[in-house]
Order: C-alpha cells, then sequence, then structure tokens
C-alpha cells in the first residue's frame, strides 16, 4: 500500500493521527522503512529492527546512539525490539531509548493481562 500510493497512505495514517490513534514506524532501518516515511507519515515512534540490538560490531553503538537521537530530533519515541538481555536494555536507556521490546520481559499478551503480571511482579503496598 505505502510503496503503490504515498499520498493515499499519508491521507489515512492522516486520518488515524487525528482519531488519537498512536502510530509506529516497524522494523526501523530495514527493508522498507526508508528515512523519507518519517517526514512523509505522521508516525509517532520508530521501532528499531533487532538486527541493530544484536549486531555484535563495533559500529553497533554508533547506528543505535544515531538513530535514537534522530528519532528525538524528530519528536519521535524509541522502541528498540528484541533486547536479549538487562545489559542492552540499559545500554539502551542510556543513550535515551525511551521503549524495549523482548521476550525477556514476557511474551505477547492481551491488556488486561499485562495489567495482571504488573500487579504481580510488582505488587503495589500501602504505607
Amino acid at each position: 500500500l505505502v510503496m503503490d500510493n504515498p499520498e493515499q497512505t499519508a491521507h489515512v495514517l492522516t486520518k488515524l493521527k487525528q482519531l488519537g490513534i498512536g502510530l509506529s514506524l516497524d522494523d526501523f532501518g530495514t527493508g522498507y522503512s526508508s528515512l523519507s516515511y518519517l517526514t512523509r507519515f505522521p508516525f509517532d515512534t520508530i521501532k528499531i529492527d533487532k538486527s541493530f540490538v544484536d549486531d555484535a560490531t563495533p559500529k553497533r553503538a554508533v547506528l543505535l546512539k544515531s538513530m535514537v537521537n534522530m528519532a528525538h530530533e524528530l519528536g519521535l519515541s524509541v522502541v528498540a525490539e528484541g533486547i536479549s538481555d538487562e545489559s542492552d536494555a540499559l545500554e539502551l536507556r542510556q543513550m535515551g531509548c525511551e521503549y524495549v521490546q523482548s521476550f525477556m520481559f514476557g511474551a505477547p499478551m492481551p491488556g488486561d493481562q499485562v495489567l495482571k503480571t504488573l500487579k504481580e511482579q510488582y505488587p503495589l503496598t500501602q504505607a
């Protein structure tokens, strides 16, 4: 849809945004997730592809920090996909990444299950 008719896509995404629906660009940095999408479409968030998080090369940190900084300069929040351990999560947090997505934190689940799981893992105590 995006490649066939970008004007129509922009129109539909803008209408969704006007309804209060948040929009995320998934798998950022790979495939069809072009940099031009960041200026053409009204995204709120980019989701950095797992391949960048998993990258073991020395340039990994430079690429991740650059993506986070660029997103913030454009007024977007950032989700990093495929975090494999707590040190990755902490490193990304230090880079300014607001959110991480990982099976390490739990499998995909319905919203009501998220609330139940959080209450079980982090019970609130009354003083």
